[in-house]
């Protein structure tokens, strides 16, 4: 092919069916499959934006161009200026496809054959421009038989459909291409489709002709490089040998030198040792000599001054006890002094609580609440001695738990989820079956489906009978506190899934010591420590969420006694606690039988002057503040947290919020 363009090869255009064909696919490669990749080029870059896309990607897009004239047309010497789809060719419009759209390429890469089975917008792109250049290499006589014409339409049509499905979500094309098949077609239509084809085919020369130009130069400048290389490489092997003929040479001499100090060294360091070995017998014998004197003088010093220091260290032994006896005492009235004042100055503090109350929801005919559960869209569950209730922030009872169900109500004995299930720990009047040993069947864990459906979640187990529960937040699990009926010391946190199948059980620390007495209340914090609150251990015991012992909190110095109640955390992850200086145990067990269920009972308790309070923790069991006290008046034993932070707090018949 020569350097300049010259006239098409093809021969006077004369329309036979062979030439009506060829004429039909230059027009479908020209119009429509042109009009196509406009069509892609504005869905990926808005018309508007062209120019500005062409100036941030000039580079790749003027490597990628062969043909000074498109170049042109792309970047005008004059500057920039706008430029339109409607003036490019297919040989254009693909460049800008490739460069600027940034099209995705999940199989076929730019520039590759595509896969049969690849139906991506880049590789349906990629077969349209191997069938245009295919077509334009092998039919320079302008016709063309109908069974390939049949294939190529077949194989053009195709793609165009499947990339106006994948990005129009219409016909038009289709419709283009039938019409286009089945359209009569004049001589003076054909042979312009012809020509337009053909002076496409030139531009694809030309383009040829410009690459092999600049391949020839860049082969040129590739040849000198590589004669300059083969110089450099002679040049590189002479010092080559110059090097290892001087490694040689230095080889050999260092070993030599190498060789000789190691002779010098042996008859130095022999000569240095026999030395020191004449040297060290002498200074021994010496020292032994001057040792031996001195050591029976000192021994008879010695024996004098332990004689004399005895009898003194007795006498001082007996005054200094006589001070320091009423040292102690003196100290233990100051501690007493002291302990008062520090008392003093936290009821002052717990005087300011840093809780603002924001509204009061009365509970009549509801005593001695002991657990509370916040529900998505301002609702409650409340727990006493022999009710469990649904009630909106009103105070307007919803629902409540069938009286066929014999409640555990001494803890946290009811948990709710995301969804609004409940989880709640009873044993069924209707199925109470007695043990061997004359009591009741223990307790189980029944799940009330948000519709009202009930139904066993887990079954009566003596030897892990549970007493507190928990929904999960952030897998939808189920924690559970329990004992062991036959030892009650043996306690653990079981976890289970949703669906009641045992996942791990958490019972001991790293030294092997068990973590928990009896738990009573247990949650989960936003960080996944579980912490549990063990009234029977006087602490709060959190560990992570793989069952790694984090910390025990045991209260502050000013608290006295430390039994903690209820334990529930907020959204910044720190931990709320009511916790009170008297044990109620012997009182609020609900382990025993009796169905009595009487709830005025709960004001049978002989709370004395005992005093509570609700502290905040950090997440790391530090104490912040004290957020309530309260005395045997005015008790509270159990909190929730919603979902925008605020505190709901039960007292003896109502419930108070705060901010």
């Amino acid at each position: 092919m020569s350097n300049m363009p010259g006239p098409s090869s093809a021969p006077p255009f004369t329309l036979t069916k062979a030439a009506e064909n060829y004429s039909r696919l230059c027009q479908l490669i020209v119009t429509v499959c042109s009009d196509l990749f406009r069509f892609i080029l504005s869905h990926y870059i808005e018309p508007a934006n062209l120019r500005q896309e062409l100036d941030k990607n000039r580079s790749s897009v003027e490597k990628a161009i062969k043909c000074a004239k498109q170049r042109q047309m792309l970047y005008p010497s004059t500057g920039s200026s706008s430029v339109s789809a409607q003036d490019l060719d297919l040989s254009s419009l693909y460049t800008l496809l490739r460069n600027i759209c940034n099209i995705p390429q999940p199989q076929c890469k730019w520039g590759q054959i595509p896969l049969v089975v690849d139906s991506s917008l880049v590789a349906c792109i990629e077969r349209i421009k191997n069938k245009r250049n295919s077509f334009l290499g092998h039919h320079s006589n302008g016709e063309i038989n109908d069974t390939e014409f049949q294939d190529i339409w077949k194989d053009l049509k195709d793609n165009i459909l499947e990339i106006e499905a994948k990005l129009f979500g219409e016909d038009m094309f289709e419709r283009r291409v039938d019409d286009l098949f089945s359209c009569d077609l004049s001589q003076s239509d054909a042979i312009a489709s012809v020509k337009e084809f053909q002076r496409l085919h030139e531009t694809l020369e030309n383009m040829q002709s410009e690459s092999n130009e600049q391949f020839g130069r860049k082969k040129g400048r590739l040849d000198a490089i590589a004669e300059d290389t083969a110089e450099i490489q002679e040049l590189c092997a002479s010092k080559k040998a110059r090097i290892d003929d001087f490694e040689e040479h230095t080889t050999t001499t260092a070993s030599a030198i190498k060789e000789t100090l190691r002779e010098s060294e042996e008859h130095i360091l022999h000569t240095l040792q026999e030395t020191l070995r004449e040297s060290e017998e002498h200074i021994l014998h010496t020292l032994q000599g001057r040792f031996s004197g001195m050591s029976k003088e000192m021994e008879g010093r010695f024996s004098g001054m332990s004689k004399e220091m005895e009898g003194r260290f007795s006498g001082m032994s007996e005054e200094t006890e006589g001070k320091f006896s009423g040292i102690k005492a003196e100290m233990k009235g100051l501690y007493s002094v002291v302990k008062a004042v520090e008392q003093k100055i936290e009821d002052i503090k717990s005087q300011k609580s840093p809780l603002v109350m924001m509204a009061t929801i009365a509970l009549p005919n509801m005593n001695v609440i002991r657990h509370i559960s916040f529900v998505p869209q301002n609702t409650l569950w409340v727990m006493g001695k022999c009710f469990l209730k649904k009630m909106d922030i009103s105070g307007k009872v919803i629902n409540s738990i069938d009286d066929k169900y014999k409640l555990m109500s001494a803890g946290g004995g009811h948990s709710v989820s995301e969804e609004g299930d409940l989880l709640f720990i009873a044993r069924d009047r209707n199925s109470v079956k007695t043990t061997l040993a004359g009591k009741r069947e223990g307790y189980g864990i029944f799940k009330m489906k948000s519709d009202g459906d009930t139904t066993t979640f887990l079954a009566a187990d003596s030897a892990a009978e549970p007493r507190c529960i928990h929904y999960s937040a952030k897998d939808g699990s189920v924690l559970v506190g329990v004992t062991s009926g036959s030892c009650r010391s043996e306690s653990r946190v079981l976890q289970f899934c949703d669906d009641g199948l045992m996942e791990r059980e958490i019972e001991f620390d790293n030294e092997n010591r068990r973590l928990y007495k009896r738990p009573d209340y247990i949650t989960e914090n936003k960080n996944g420590d579980i912490v549990v609150s063990d009234r029977e251990k006087s602490a709060i015991v959190v560990v992570d969420e793989s069952g790694q012992h984090r910390f025990d909190y045991r209260g502050q110095l000013t608290d006295g006694q430390f039994y903690p109640l209820d334990v529930c955390t907020d959204l910044l992850g720190r931990i709320l606690v009511i916790h009170t200086d008297i044990n109620f145990d012997d009182y609020d067990d609900d382990d025993d039988d009796d169905d009595d269920d009487d709830d005025d009972d709960d004001f049978a308790y002989d709370y004395c002057d005992a005093r509570f309070y609700c502290s905040l923790l950090d997440k790391d069991g530090s104490f912040i503040t004290r957020l309530l006290t309260g005395s045997d008046e005015d008790f509270f034993r159990s909190l929730c947290v919603d979902e925008k932070n605020n505190i709901y707090v039960t007292y003896k018949d109502k419930i108070k919020v705060f901010k």
